[in-house]
């Protein structure tokens, strides 16, 4: 596990991210990597008191250059500062690090209540917001996010 600065928020506070990689089991086709924002004290995975956000990424074994976002969550009392931001800038930055292009997600049924704060936070991020007009592999899909970088 690897921990990392993930920088300053709004409020001038600093915090890190642990980076969990996850390599695929015998059944399973994707990389699972999960990032965990905490202060900069945090000791590590074990030590989720401190965390206030979570990122999850999956990257399939036949096409390890495209990840999916699966998740971004900020834990709500930290929200509206920054921390997500910075995550997924950090999620790119580090994306590219790995020679991944392109970064997709879904947004679904779930997310209905904070869908339009949702594509305007990817958009903000250069995400291209499409929304789906036939039905998907995932039913609950509604609008995917796609970016890519380099």
């Amino acid at each position: 596990m690897q921990k990392d600065s993930l920088g300053k928020d709004k409020l001038g506070h600093l915090w890190s991210v642990f980076i969990d990689i996850i390599p695929p089991e015998q059944d399973l086709q994707f990389t699972s990597v999960d990032f965990y924002v905490c202060s900069p004290s945090c000791k590590g995975i074990n030590d989720v008191t401190d965390f206030i956000g979570k990122a999850h990424l999956t990257i399939q074994e036949a096409i390890k250059n495209i990840a999916k976002i699966e998740d971004i969550i900020i834990e709500p009392p930290y929200r509206g500062r920054g921390i997500g931001s910075l995550l997924l800038d950090y999620l790119e930055r580090w994306a590219i690090q790995k020679y991944i292009n392109k970064l997709y997600g879904d947004l679904v049924r779930v997310d209905i209540d904070h869908i339009n704060t949702l594509k305007r936070y990817y958009k903000k991020h250069g995400f291209s917001i499409i929304l789906f007009k036939k039905p998907t592999l995932d039913p609950t899909a509604l609008v995917k996010i796609q970016k890519i970088i380099s």
